[in-house]
């Protein structure tokens, strides 16, 4: 049975430093609370309910939203090493790389890939969404994100970037399966170098596969050729969604409408969520960013359940790569020199190792 409360943990703060910038940001999330117009008329792509076109199309983004979790900042949870109860300021790339999670394991648990039925995704919520309580135990806690944080070097508190969280996902992700026997096998892809040697013994077990990858699609701003690609990323079935962002404020990316991106925003502060009673919001308010307005450092994540959708999944990337003069993510056969993972990774379904090995590359925080 999904955890519902946690009794482990003691007393909660009334007030804390979130309890005074809950004001402020969602003050400015109601601001920002009112719906763009989406055309009728043209194709309009939603991470986890796929191409629509037709009337109504605001509604058909609204539902399709309501399928997914949303995470948001939080306050009054038990202490975090460095004293700290809240992650308002800081901890929005957490948030959103908890979104990708959250489709992520709701796919696992409805037994899906892409699609959830319709008739199934309330129970696949409630089946989920204890998995990320803001308790030490919760499996995807910010508790645990940050935990794994510290093991690669990052102080409790401080700004992440997409290589950073994506390494702390890619570990509590690999715990879970390793202690509980369920979950998709995570795969760490920090060169953006996919290795087919890694992920085909994982499938034939079979077992589905979730590619966690970190990019840079510029420097200061994302390039004209790497925009039409990562439009092309949010149109992909594979896709749990982009934990992207503005300004270093990080969005969940979740769709697209020609050159608009639609998006959650973590910015919103509710009391933690340790018992049903203080589940508060688990369903976002969309909204949308043009995408040359982007950052250009984000985190990928990919669900690959079976064989059969891998080789589409590779095909895509054929597709988004088709964009570029070099290609974003690269697929081998064998690890290189400079990547070896892959006999480490197929190893750990077996026998676990617990040390990931994958090489970071330098990328700019995506501060909250």
């Amino acid at each position: 049975m999904p955890q519902t409360e946690d009794t482990t943990v003691g007393k909660l703060p009334y007030y804390d430093v979130g309890s005074l910038l809950k004001v402020y940001y969602n003050f400015i999330s109601l601001l920002r609370k009112s719906k763009p117009m989406l055309s009728d008329s043209t194709e309009t792509f939603l991470v986890g309910s796929g191409k629509y076109t037709g009337s109504n199309t605001s509604v058909f983004v609204t539902e399709g939203v309501h399928r997914l979790l949303y995470f948001s900042y939080r306050n009054c949870f038990s202490q975090l090493p460095n004293g700290s109860t809240t992650d308002s300021g800081w901890g929005c790339l957490l948030r959103t790389g908890q979104m990708v999670l959250g489709q992520v394991l709701m796919r696992f648990n409805a037994h899906c890939s892409s699609f959830i039925p319709s008739a199934e995704v309330e129970k696949v919520r409630q089946q989920t969404q204890p998995l990320f309580m803001d308790t030490p135990t919760a499996p995807f806690s910010i508790h645990q994100l940050e935990l794994e944080a510290r093991k690669i070097g990052v102080a409790c508190g401080m700004w992440l970037s997409p290589t950073q969280v994506c390494r702390a996902m890619h570990a509590t992700l690999l715990k879970y399966y390793e202690e509980s026997g369920r979950g998709p096998y995570p795969v760490c892809c920090i060169d953006r170098d996919i290795v087919t040697q890694t992920i085909l013994p994982i499938l034939e077990r079979p077992e589905p596969v979730v590619l966690l990858i970190p990019v840079a699609l510029g420097i200061d701003k994302i390039g004209d050729r790497y925009e039409e690609a990562l439009l092309h990323c949010l149109k992909m079935k594979s896709l749990c969604g982009i934990a992207g962002g503005y300004r270093h404020a990080s969005y969940y990316l979740c769709g697209c409408q020609q050159r608009e991106v639609l998006y959650l925003n973590p910015h919103y502060i509710q009391e933690a969520y340790v018992s049903e009673k203080t589940a508060g919001n688990l369903v976002g308010n969309w909204n949308t960013i043009s995408v040359e307005k982007l950052d250009p450092c984000m985190l990928f994540g990919f669900y690959i359940a079976n064989k059969e959708e891998f080789i589409d999944f590779l095909e895509d990337l054929k597709v988004m790569n088709s964009f570029l003069v070099f290609p974003l993510i690269t697929v081998s056969n064998v690890d290189s020199e400079d990547n070896r993972t892959s006999e480490k990774d197929a190893q750990r379904v077996d026998a676990a190792n617990g040390d990931e090995s994958c090489n970071e590359f330098e990328t700019r925080n995506l501060a909250s």
